[in-house]
C-alpha cells in the first residue's frame, strides 16, 4: 500500500513539472528542469528559430502555469546533435519540484 502512495506522489510531482508546448503549428511535451528552464525535443521548436512564439501550458497549475519561452540553443544541417532543445521561460515557476 505504501508503494502505491509513493507512486502517486511521484506522478503528482511529475505532472506539475510537465508542460504542453506549441510552436509554429507543432506541439509536444516539455519538462521543467529548474524554475526558469525546460527541455523538449528540438524538432518541436525548430520553427521557433524563424521567430514563431513558444508557448508552454502547465495544465496542472491552471492559468498561473501559462508561460512563453525563448529557445536557447540552435542547430543547423551541419550541427545536428541530439534532438534536444533548452528553453528559458519568460517568468520563473516558483515552488514546483522539477525534473533533476
Amino acid at each position: 500500500m505504501m508503494l502505491i502512495k509513493k507512486e502517486k506522489m511521484m506522478d503528482d510531482k511529475f505532472k506539475e513539472a510537465t508542460a504542453r508546448i506549441t510552436c509554429g503549428g507543432k506541439f509536444g511535451t516539455a519538462f521543467l528542469i529548474d524554475s526558469s528552464h525546460a527541455i523538449t525535443a528540438y524538432h518541436v521548436v525548430k520553427q521557433c528559430v524563424k521567430g514563431n512564439p513558444i508557448n508552454l501550458v502547465f495544465p496542472f497549475l491552471g492559468e498561473s502555469g501559462d508561460r512563453s519561452a525563448q529557445l536557447l540553443n540552435t542547430r543547423d544541417k551541419f550541427n545536428t546533435g541530439i534532438d534536444l532543445a533548452i528553453l528559458q521561460l519568460n517568468e520563473p515557476l516558483e515552488n514546483i519540484e522539477t525534473f533533476q
